[in-house]
């Protein structure tokens, strides 16, 4: 069996698109939900594991990542051949289908291609009645989220994902994509900033300037969301025929 692991707050568009996805592939019993202090009621009485967590700062990278780490370890522990840890807007797909891929993992750690899904010229809001897949056809790949997700083997990660703690990234492996949706629905990713830039952060990370994308704003924000578009190409076809999502 394989497991998906996320850990969220307050994330009522986003929660229900990955566990109907993740739930889809491994049943939504075989997917848990880190609740980090949700206080819109997202995370009540889904068809998953839910563990309630407590901690402050609201927003912290390197609990964010030690967290993760343990609790896809503590999955391992429990039996499951494989565990998915990703974020609520992060979507692992593979040709084959994810669910065949985890059966037979090439590698105890698999590394995917990542790219943004983006809201491109002339195509319309989102709308929630209609598969994301039917209403976007453009991407961009960034190599920061060629991002080692999915492992046989218990896993450190650096903050924010990107990276693994200590050990060599590996080669991509073939066909194994990340999507990640934060951008998009233009519409939806404003309101999603304006929620964060509200949460408590530590200092560390104001300093650090980690996640600092979150407390953008205005035409700043805006600059940000074109970037994420820049250099555009059409999403691969089968992606498109494919992912059920």
């Amino acid at each position: 069996m394989t497991a998906a692991i996320t850990i969220v707050r307050n994330e009522s568009f986003f929660l229900p698109l990955w566990l109907a996805y993740y739930g889809g592939q491994f049943g939504p019993e075989n997917c848990l939900v880190l609740d980090h202090g949700s206080t819109d009621g997202s995370t009540d009485g889904l068809p998953c594991r839910v563990v309630r967590l407590g901690h402050e700062p609201c927003y912290d990278h390197e609990w964010l990542a030690g967290t993760a780490a343990e609790w896809q370890a503590n999955l391992l522990g429990e039996g499951f051949r494989a565990v998915v840890c990703s974020d609520v807007d992060e979507m692992l797909c593979h040709p084959q289908g994810l669910r065949r891929f985890a059966k037979s993992l090439p590698a105890a750690a698999c590394r995917a291609t990542g790219y943004h899904l983006v809201q491109g010229p002339g195509e319309a809001a989102y709308d929630a009645a209609r598969p994301i897949m039917a209403q976007r056809g453009w991407w961009r790949h960034d190599r920061l989220y060629d991002k080692t997700l999915i492992a046989q083997e218990p896993l450190q990660w650096e903050v924010g994902f990107h990276f693994l703690a200590g050990k060599q990234q590996g080669t991509p492996t073939e066909g194994l994509t990340l999507v990640h949706l934060h951008g998009f629905d233009r519409a939806q990713a404003r309101q999603r900033h304006e929620a964060r830039r509200g949460w408590e952060w530590s200092e560390e990370e104001v300093a650090s300037r980690r996640g600092e994308q979150w407390r953008l704003e205005g035409a700043a924000l805006e600059a940000w969301l074109d970037e994420q578009a820049r250099g555009a190409e059409a999403v691969a076809g089968w992606l498109r025929e494919k992912v059920p999502f």
